[in-house]
């Protein structure tokens, strides 16, 4: 269910502000709600869609791929909030280009069992509210937005009855699309937990991940033994590649010389047919 937000800034007195202190802690709701946020990657597989102790929460195209690509049957009534933060125009541009064309425009045409929060509102879309992007800024104190998934945590962040907050499908484990989204969605993982609210991840997702704890990485001896077995491997291999080379430069170079023959007794020959005819040589 979506929080009704104001642009403006709450009262200390009446709406904390999630993560800070109060002198009433009475008025704080019960921490209960646990949020699913679901990506396009291969772990989204694995979300809690049937225990619905978890709410759902969906992102752009995400409706088109869920059953065909990774097996998740949710029905609509499951999901409790979209987020699609791109404008109409993008949407139109990117679908054309994704070879899947207005499936998506039209699909934000229909009437949902859940909000979706975009950039701005417009008549066509009945089910979508513009994203509180000042509120959410207001309430966090930071503007640091460069993914879907962080204006999702973000958002998250400003919900004073969640407990909880699960990713699956947000993996961001290839560099060259998700180098600047990674340390963003960290960023807000770590001001949720900041806020006393349990981040849960997929045990595959690169997120909140480390190769080793810094001061206490040491040579791991299987990691030093396979290292030294594949550059013994390469500097062999290397040498065959050039005792390969080289002979089959020499075998280029002797196909020259045979072919260089071959037409020169080809031309004797046809000399002496033309002399058995009659001909001069």
């Amino acid at each position: 269910m979506l929080e009704s937000t104001s642009s403006s800034s709450p009262q200390p007195d009446s709406t904390p502000v999630a993560g800070s202190s109060s002198s009433h802690p009475a008025r704080w709701p019960a921490r209960t709600r646990k949020i699913a946020i679901l990506g396009f990657g291969r772990t989204v597989k694995d979300c809690p869609w049937q225990d619905e102790s978890w709410e759902l929460w969906g992102m752009n195209g995400f409706w088109r791929a869920a059953e065909p690509d990774y097996g998740v049957k949710a029905p609509e009534e499951r999901y409790s909030l979209w987020l699609d933060m791109h404008s109409v125009e993008y949407t139109r541009a990117y679908g054309k280009a994704a070879g899947f064309g207005d499936k998506q425009e039209r699909w934000l045409e229909q009437p949902h069992a859940f909000p979706i929060l975009m950039l701005g509102e417009d008549h066509a879309f009945p089910s979508v509210l513009r994203y509180p992007i000042e509120d959410v800024v207001a309430r966090a104190g930071r503007d640091y937005f460069s993914s879907t998934v962080a204006y999702a945590l973000a958002f998250a962040l400003t919900l004073e009855d969640v407990a909880e907050v699960g990713l699956w499908g947000v993996d961001l484990t290839h560099d060259s699309e998700y180098a600047h989204q990674r340390p963003c969605a960290e960023y807000w993982c770590g001001r949720l937990e900041g806020a006393g609210i349990k981040v849960t991840r997929h045990e595959k997702s690169a997120l909140l991940t480390q190769r080793f704890r810094y001061g206490y990485e040491g040579e791991n001896p299987l990691l030093v033994e396979l290292r030294a077995a594949l550059m013994d491997q390469a500097v062999g291999l290397a040498k065959a590649v050039a005792k390969s080379r080289e002979a089959s430069e020499a075998a280029l170079r002797q196909a020259n010389t045979d072919d260089g023959a071959l037409q020169t007794v080809r031309d004797i020959l046809e000399h002496l047919g033309a002399w058995e005819h009659g001909g001069q040589i």
